[in-house]
């Protein structure tokens, strides 16, 4: 599971002119930027050749943008961290059909899987690969590392990541909005495997406390805690 998390996230093709595509990528370069924290409940689907897997659960996300002063000197030395991304605080939480918790404070990473009584801490490097997360949490616009292609205005975007600006393992994301707010993501890997992780009850922007993206290990679990090798 913790594979596939760190994995994430149809491909299209399309015809259309390139000025309507630089005059309405606008709408999602300037959603993205403007989004600070987002929660939501999902549904994610997995889809390979063999099978489907179906989880849901809710999400919460924070980005904290660095400062403008000492701004590239910040991305460039903090350890850990993508350039354009700074402080990510995430919590997913898998309820169903297991529970399974992947959090971030913004210091550390977290993946605890109740059912097998593990709690695994990764280096926020690895958590940041995933694509969706550097959507949602880069402070860089989004036309810096993807090429964007405008399916349908203010609704349906497809994002290619740009050669040399991204190692992201992916073909192409399709984003989708809904009344205006995020609503899915789509995603095929260079696998094959795809994505599809759907959001409701969005709410954007609210104050979230910080004791949201704490984490207590819990008593008598296992530890892996694989920063330290």
């Amino acid at each position: 599971m913790t594979k596939r998390f760190l994995q994430w996230f149809f491909p299209l093709t399309l015809l259309f002119t390139p000025v309507m595509t630089l005059a309405n990528q606008q709408f999602i370069v300037d959603y993205f930027q403007n989004l600070k924290t987002l929660e939501a409940n999902f549904t994610q689907e997995i889809i390979t050749k063999d099978r489907v897997d179906t989880t849901t659960g809710e999400l919460i996300v924070e980005k904290n943008n660095p400062t403008v002063e000492g701004n590239s000197q910040q991305l460039s030395s903090t350890k850990g961290q993508k350039r354009g991304i700074s402080s990510p605080k995430f919590l997913f939480d898998y309820q169903k059909p297991y529970q399974q918790i992947l959090v971030s404070n913004g210091e550390k990473f977290w993946f605890y899987d109740v059912d097998l009584m593990q709690v695994i801490i990764k280096p926020l490097s690895e958590v940041l690969n995933n694509p969706v997360l550097q959507i949602l949490l880069s402070a860089e616009p989004l036309d810096q590392y993807f090429d964007i292609k405008m399916v349908r205005d203010r609704r349906e975007y497809l994002l290619t990541p740009k050669v040399g600006r991204s190692d992201l393992e992916v073909k192409d994301i399709q984003v989708i909005f809904a009344n205006r707010k995020i609503y899915s993501f789509k995603v095929e890997d260079v696998t094959g495997q795809k994505i599809s992780f759907v959001m409701k009850r969005v709410q954007e922007n609210s104050t979230i406390p910080a004791s949201r993206f704490d984490f207590t290990i819990p008593a008598d679990v296992d530890v892996i805690d694989e920063t330290k090798k």
